[in-house]
């Protein structure tokens, strides 16, 4: 049993542009009619599996559609991740810069440090071990201003 039946709207699956109507189904195949571009009318005869309904092919352009939309979705997606991806590279360029920066600030205290040690040794306010903790800087500093 066929799926064409007289008076569909058809599109031969070459030539989705053109129109026709099928104006007789039998065992041998379908014939359509349809208006030329010179306002003539063509008749022919075709095997059904060459022809497309016009409702398969509305649906066909549904789908096309809808992938279309997907794709667009996808891309305007992929667009703003690769937009977080450089500005989080741009972040983590900038903190490698700021660990620099901090890094050379580290070694500029710790020869001050050292320098301010060193300097205390040959005052001979502190003695040769240097790493006190903070409260025991403190009591120094508390007896050495009579606060014991």
């Amino acid at each position: 049993m066929t799926k064409f039946k007289v008076g569909d709207v058809v599109y031969l699956k070459s030539d989705l542009n053109q129109k026709m109507t099928v104006r007789k189904v039998d065992d041998d195949g379908i014939t359509c009619v349809w208006f030329g571009a010179d306002k003539g009318m063509f008749a022919h005869h075709f095997f059904p599996e060459t022809l497309m309904l016009d409702t398969e092919l509305k649906k066909l352009k549904a789908k096309i559609l809808d992938t279309t939309k997907h794709c667009k979705e996808v891309e305007e997606s992929n667009r703003e991740l690769r937009s977080k991806v450089r500005n989080l590279e741009k972040k983590y360029n900038d903190a490698v810069k700021d660990k620099i920066n901090i890094q050379g600030h580290y070694e500029y205290l710790e020869d001050r440090f050292k320098e301010y040690r060193d300097w205390l040794k040959e005052l001979k306010l502190i003695e040769g071990h240097p790493s006190k903790t903070r409260e025991e800087w403190k009591k120094i500093r508390e007896q050495e201003n009579g606060k014991d």
